[in-house]
């Protein structure tokens, strides 16, 4: 069985995510320049990172059209759409989201 978030019902509690994604094996996190846009998808990379971390979870990051050190980074224009993002955000989620973003753009992924 899998699951895509981008079909989930917009306007859902993110706890509704969480329950599918502990049901989950493996996760394929697909970067793009677009993916730091998003605070639901920045959250849904820290919980992520937490069940990866217990091995609970096996992560396989997909880099499209961003390199992995622009991820790790946050520079280029993924890093532009991150720090857009920062600055509307709180000082201890930018430093979650960045934990989960070098984390995981760490692992070995496609690109």
């Amino acid at each position: 069985m899998f699951f895509i978030d981008k079909d989930e019902q917009r306007g859902k509690d993110l706890t509704n995510l969480f329950v599918r994604m502990k049901e989950s094996k493996i996760a394929l996190v697909i970067f793009s320049s677009r993916y730091a846009e998003s605070s639901w998808c920045m959250d849904e990379l820290v919980n992520i990172k937490k069940r990866a971390e217990k091995g609970k979870l096996e992560v396989i990051p997909i880099f499209y059209k961003v390199r992995a050190k622009d991820v790790r980074a946050q520079t280029g224009k993924f890093g532009d759409k991150f720090w857009a993002l920062a600055k509307v955000s709180s000082g201890d989620q930018i430093k979650k989201w960045k934990d989960a973003l070098e984390c995981i753009s760490n692992k070995m992924g496609l690109s």
